[in-house]
């Protein structure tokens, strides 16, 4: 099932435009956002430890669905990194700064759109280091909580929208997130 869907995704990135890509690849509408952020609202609420709770330690296989979550997360990330900074560097270099930030690819590359996808979707994976903290019964920083929320939101409009200007946050996250 998962191969199949794969091949689908990559099929299209072959067979369409990239502003035919951001219409036809699954899971950007605005359902998804008003759905995935109302969803990870409602699950901190309702998982919100009780007042006078200690977080409890994790156990080894706590210890080690973390790491794999962590894990995960640094190889897209390096991942993303690799497929996108190169361009987006070359357009900065070769453009200079304003130019790249108004022009630089946005839309106008099939890669950029699918790495664009993949990372907004990545977006709402990343709400999981908020439910380790409700796991482990201590309590997220509503910084923590309001920048997932925020970014589902602000990689999604740009994303739909094809604003250029993506691109540099995307490469600068992922190039965080790899070393954090």
């Amino acid at each position: 099932m998962q191969v199949e869907a794969w091949s689908k995704v990559q099929r299209l990135i072959r067979e369409h435009s990239p502003q035919q890509l951001v219409d036809t690849l699954p899971f950007t509408g605005i359902e998804v956002c008003i759905g995935s952020v109302v969803f990870y609202i409602a699950t901190i609420y309702m998982f919100w430890p009780q007042p006078g709770t200690k977080p409890q330690r994790f156990t080894p296989l706590k210890k080690s669905v973390v790491f794999l979550h962590n894990l995960f997360l640094a190889i897209y990330s390096i991942t993303v990194f690799v497929n996108t900074g190169p361009q987006t560097i070359h357009c900065f270099t070769s453009m200079g700064f304003r130019d790249a930030i108004d022009r630089c690819p946005g839309l106008n590359d099939s890669n950029m759109v699918f790495w664009g996808w993949t990372f907004f979707l990545s977006k709402i994976y990343e709400f999981g280091d908020t439910y380790v903290h409700l796991w482990r019964g201590s309590k997220p920083s509503f910084l923590q909580m309001f920048h997932h929320v925020g970014a589902v939101w602000g990689m999604w409009l740009p994303y739909v929208t094809g604003l250029p200007a993506m691109w540099t946050f995307i490469v600068l996250n992922s190039f965080i997130h790899t070393i954090m």
